[in-house]
């Protein structure tokens, strides 16, 4: 009878263990969990246990190996009794908390404008032998453990510090030599030699992005310290028009002209850009356009799409038009440094150029 019982409670136990498996997320069989976030970003987090249970093995001289996709592979310290870990701190290593992670990721905030970056999130259960701190490469971000237990504003502060650079890598590369001249410029720092890719770390022109755009749009937690690594420059905060330059780094000109229909009948560029304190707009109309005499348009817009000054409005029987704007709004105030847009309207054509004033 006692055995009857143990079978039926053990055939139960199986039932219902295959029940609750359809249910469960999937990281709780050593995938990553997804997530969407309503800012536009999207992650997938692989979980400390995750990672021990799927990720790590023994190499042949017995340390311990992550091995990732694309064939990426790190030697882990397991014991904070290793040389290579200074401070021992209360000598267990502390992981970040999916909780925490998932919690600063949905709070950025880039002026309600979405961002379209995909990362893959690693909350290591221990540090990589030769990288020990936390770093992102590419679209992976790798969460580094503490010595001592991670508050949650030390991960918001990092998971967000980190996302920058994976923002950066996909709204403004290095090899888009332009605009990366137009953020140093605005930032301060070009030309500067104390400020490059071979500097100490706060100095990295990388490093001061990945801050600027912590402290600008990263939310309340990840901005517990109210300062940046670098103390030695301006604060982000106080940087003339550096806000509205991330902004349009995803907005760009559609989201100014995103009402309105564009046609490839108008050209517009504008010279010296960046420029202080005018710029010279060049507009340039196929001549059938131009045959029709029509009245052409040329207003200078924020980054937000609030017009700062109108300055030029009448009929054009020319292909090439030159207008000079002079840095000053509708009021005759000076526009402050930042991110502007032309827009040229010719009938139902409309083109806009992005222009960039450093004071």
């Amino acid at each position: 009878m006692n055995l009857l019982r143990y079978n039926r409670l053990s055939i139960f136990v199986i039932i219902a263990a295959g029940f609750i498996a359809l249910f469960l997320p999937s990281s709780a069989w050593g995938e990553p969990r997804s997530y969407l976030f309503g800012n536009g970003v999207k992650a997938e987090i692989y979980s400390p246990q995750t990672i021990i249970d799927e990720l790590i093995e023994r190499d042949e001289d017995g340390d311990l190996l992550l091995t990732i996709e694309d064939g990426w592979e790190y030697k882990l310290i397991e014991d904070t009794s290793d040389p290579l870990i200074i401070c021992k701190g209360d000598n267990r290593f502390h992981t970040h908390t999916e909780e925490d992670i998932v919690a600063a990721l949905k709070e950025i905030d880039l002026a309600g404008v979405p961002i379209d970056v995909t990362v893959t999130v690693y909350l290591l259960p221990f540090p990589r032998r030769t990288i020990l701190r936390s770093t992102a490469c590419g679209s992976k971000i790798f969460l580094t453990p503490g010595v001592y237990e991670l508050k949650p504003q030390v991960s918001a502060f990092i998971i967000t510090h980190e996302l920058g650079h994976c923002f950066q890598n996909i709204y403004l590369p290095r090899s888009n030599e332009e605009e990366w001249r137009d953020y140093l410029m605005l930032r301060g720092i070009y030309g500067n030699p104390d400020y490059d890719c071979q500097s100490v770390h706060c100095n990295r022109p990388s490093e001061i992005f990945a801050e600027d755009f912590r402290a600008l749009f990263g939310g309340e937690l990840s901005r517990y310290s109210g300062g940046i690594e670098n103390p030695n420059i301006d604060h982000p905060e106080s940087v003339d028009g550096l806000k509205e330059f991330f902004v349009s780094l995803v907005a760009g000109e559609e989201y100014l002209a995103s009402m309105i229909a564009v046609g490839s009948a108008v050209s517009v560029s504008n010279y010296p850009n960046p420029f202080n304190p005018s710029t010279t707009i060049n507009v340039l109309l196929d001549r059938e356009l131009a045959s029709r005499n029509p009245v052409v348009d040329i207003g200078i817009y924020s980054v937000d799409g609030a017009l700062v000054n109108n300055i030029y409005h009448r009929n054009v029987n020319n292909p090439n038009l030159s207008v000079v704007w002079n840095g000053k709004t509708t009021n005759g105030t000076s526009a402050a440094s930042g991110v502007y847009f032309c827009m040229i309207r010719a009938e139902n054509f409309v083109k806009t150029g992005k222009m960039l004033l450093v004071r």
